[in-house]
Protein backbone atom coordinates (compact mmCIF):
# COMPACT_ATOMS: atom_id res chain seq x y z
CA UNK A 1 0.00 0.00 0.00
CA UNK A 2 1.08 3.67 -0.72
CA UNK A 3 -0.38 7.06 0.97
CA UNK A 4 0.66 9.96 -0.65
CA UNK A 5 0.72 13.51 0.96
CA UNK A 6 -0.07 16.26 -1.42
CA UNK A 7 -1.17 19.75 -1.75
CA UNK A 8 -0.90 22.26 -4.38
CA UNK A 9 0.74 24.50 -2.33
CA UNK A 10 4.06 24.28 -0.22
CA UNK A 11 4.06 24.95 3.64
CA UNK A 12 1.35 23.39 4.64
CA UNK A 13 2.95 20.32 6.85
CA UNK A 14 2.99 18.15 4.20
CA UNK A 15 6.61 16.69 5.10
CA UNK A 16 4.60 16.88 9.22
CA UNK A 17 2.18 14.52 8.45
CA UNK A 18 4.13 12.33 6.54
CA UNK A 19 6.64 11.99 8.87
CA UNK A 20 3.61 11.35 11.39
CA UNK A 21 2.08 8.75 9.73
CA UNK A 22 5.44 7.41 9.43
CA UNK A 23 6.24 6.97 12.81
CA UNK A 24 2.65 5.87 13.56
CA UNK A 25 2.57 3.06 11.00
CA UNK A 26 6.03 1.94 11.84
CA UNK A 27 4.80 0.68 15.20
CA UNK A 28 2.66 -2.18 13.20
CA UNK A 29 4.28 -2.22 9.91
CA UNK A 30 7.16 -2.50 8.01
CA UNK A 31 7.18 1.43 6.54
CA UNK A 32 9.41 3.26 3.74
CA UNK A 33 9.07 6.63 3.44
CA UNK A 34 10.17 8.87 0.81
CA UNK A 35 10.96 12.31 0.47
CA UNK A 36 9.42 13.09 -2.79
CA UNK A 37 9.81 17.49 -3.20
CA UNK A 38 13.92 16.86 -4.90
CA UNK A 39 14.22 20.32 -5.18
CA UNK A 40 13.97 21.22 -1.03
CA UNK A 41 14.47 17.68 0.46
CA UNK A 42 12.94 18.37 4.07
CA UNK A 43 11.17 15.51 5.65
CA UNK A 44 14.36 14.31 7.43
CA UNK A 45 14.45 17.35 9.17
CA UNK A 46 11.10 16.27 10.63
CA UNK A 47 13.00 12.84 11.87
CA UNK A 48 15.94 14.57 13.28
CA UNK A 49 18.52 12.88 10.26
CA UNK A 50 21.13 14.91 9.81
CA UNK A 51 23.52 12.12 8.18
CA UNK A 52 22.53 9.01 5.61
CA UNK A 53 23.55 5.86 5.55
CA UNK A 54 24.29 6.29 2.10
CA UNK A 55 24.44 8.46 -0.31
CA UNK A 56 24.78 7.61 -4.69
CA UNK A 57 25.23 10.26 -7.34
CA UNK A 58 23.17 9.80 -10.11
CA UNK A 59 22.19 11.15 -13.70
CA UNK A 60 19.21 11.24 -15.35
CA UNK A 61 19.83 13.84 -17.81
CA UNK A 62 22.82 14.90 -20.38
CA UNK A 63 24.24 18.28 -21.67
CA UNK A 64 25.72 19.14 -25.07
CA UNK A 65 29.89 19.49 -25.47
CA UNK A 66 31.18 20.84 -28.62
CA UNK A 67 34.48 19.24 -29.75
CA UNK A 68 36.69 22.32 -31.33
CA UNK A 69 38.37 20.20 -33.10
CA UNK A 70 35.28 19.15 -35.26
CA UNK A 71 33.69 22.07 -35.04
CA UNK A 72 33.38 24.17 -38.33
CA UNK A 73 31.86 27.38 -37.02
CA UNK A 74 28.70 27.06 -39.16
CA UNK A 75 26.37 28.33 -36.20
CA UNK A 76 23.69 25.92 -37.07
CA UNK A 77 23.85 25.20 -33.53
CA UNK A 78 23.37 28.46 -32.38
CA UNK A 79 20.53 29.19 -34.97
CA UNK A 80 18.58 26.25 -33.98
CA UNK A 81 19.09 26.37 -29.69
CA UNK A 82 15.90 27.60 -28.17
CA UNK A 83 17.58 27.80 -24.85
CA UNK A 84 19.96 30.27 -25.70
CA UNK A 85 22.62 27.78 -24.67
CA UNK A 86 25.55 28.27 -27.83
CA UNK A 87 28.12 30.76 -27.20
CA UNK A 88 30.23 32.06 -29.60
CA UNK A 89 33.53 34.32 -28.84
CA UNK A 90 36.06 32.68 -30.72
CA UNK A 91 34.93 29.32 -30.63
CA UNK A 92 31.49 27.88 -30.35
CA UNK A 93 30.78 26.23 -26.94
CA UNK A 94 28.00 25.40 -25.15
CA UNK A 95 27.20 27.43 -21.48
CA UNK A 96 26.25 24.43 -19.43
CA UNK A 97 23.73 26.48 -17.09
CA UNK A 98 21.20 27.34 -20.12
CA UNK A 99 21.69 23.68 -22.02
CA UNK A 100 18.54 21.49 -21.42
CA UNK A 101 20.09 18.45 -23.21
CA UNK A 102 16.85 18.77 -25.67
CA UNK A 103 19.43 17.38 -28.61
CA UNK A 104 18.97 19.75 -31.10
CA UNK A 105 22.02 20.87 -31.70
CA UNK A 106 23.45 17.64 -31.73
CA UNK A 107 20.85 16.27 -34.63
CA UNK A 108 21.69 19.84 -36.95
CA UNK A 109 25.24 19.64 -36.44
CA UNK A 110 26.35 18.51 -40.59
CA UNK A 111 29.84 17.44 -38.64
CA UNK A 112 29.12 15.42 -35.73
CA UNK A 113 30.89 17.97 -33.39
CA UNK A 114 28.25 18.16 -30.72
CA UNK A 115 27.77 15.55 -28.23
CA UNK A 116 25.25 14.82 -25.78
CA UNK A 117 27.00 13.36 -22.20
CA UNK A 118 25.24 12.22 -19.26
CA UNK A 119 25.16 14.91 -16.06
CA UNK A 120 25.81 14.23 -12.56
CA UNK A 121 22.58 16.15 -11.64
CA UNK A 122 21.70 15.12 -8.35
CA UNK A 123 21.72 12.16 -5.39
CA UNK A 124 19.88 9.62 -4.08
CA UNK A 125 20.21 9.28 0.03
CA UNK A 126 19.43 6.18 2.14
CA UNK A 127 19.22 6.56 6.06
CA UNK A 128 17.91 3.81 8.79
CA UNK A 129 15.91 5.97 11.06
CA UNK A 130 16.08 5.39 15.11
CA UNK A 131 12.60 4.62 14.77
CA UNK A 132 13.21 0.88 12.39
CA UNK A 133 12.04 2.49 8.86
CA UNK A 134 13.75 3.85 6.19
CA UNK A 135 13.52 7.35 4.76
CA UNK A 136 14.91 7.34 0.93
CA UNK A 137 15.21 11.08 -0.35
CA UNK A 138 17.20 12.70 -2.89
CA UNK A 139 18.27 15.85 -3.55
CA UNK A 140 18.66 17.65 -7.34
CA UNK A 141 21.68 19.73 -7.76
CA UNK A 142 21.61 23.67 -7.94
CA UNK A 143 21.07 24.60 -11.54
CA UNK A 144 20.15 21.54 -12.44
CA UNK A 145 16.95 19.92 -13.93
CA UNK A 146 15.59 16.55 -14.07
CA UNK A 147 13.50 16.51 -10.97
CA UNK A 148 10.59 13.94 -12.37
CA UNK A 149 13.39 11.55 -13.38
CA UNK A 150 15.35 11.73 -10.20
CA UNK A 151 11.97 11.25 -8.26
CA UNK A 152 11.31 8.00 -10.52
CA UNK A 153 14.81 6.88 -9.46
CA UNK A 154 14.18 7.24 -5.77
CA UNK A 155 11.18 5.69 -5.78
CA UNK A 156 12.90 2.59 -8.08
CA UNK A 157 15.25 2.73 -4.80
CA UNK A 158 12.46 2.99 -2.45
CA UNK A 159 10.71 -0.26 -4.10
CA UNK A 160 13.84 -2.63 -3.26
CA UNK A 161 13.70 -1.96 0.71
CA UNK A 162 11.03 -4.40 1.88
CA UNK A 163 8.20 -3.56 3.23
CA UNK A 164 4.19 -2.75 3.56
CA UNK A 165 3.22 -0.08 3.50
CA UNK A 166 5.07 3.27 1.74
CA UNK A 167 4.68 7.06 2.37
CA UNK A 168 5.29 9.19 -0.03
CA UNK A 169 6.19 13.07 0.83
CA UNK A 170 4.93 15.03 -2.41
CA UNK A 171 6.44 18.52 -3.83
CA UNK A 172 3.60 21.28 -3.71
Amino acid sequence: MKIVVASGKGGVGKSMLASSLALLFSKNKKVVVCDCDVDAPNLGLWLGITEYDSKEKISTSVKATVDESKCIKCGKCKEICRFFAVEKNDIFRINPFLCEGCGACEIICPVDAIELNPVKNGEIRIKKTDHGFSLVCAQLYPGETGSGKIVQELKRDAEKIEQDLMILDAAA
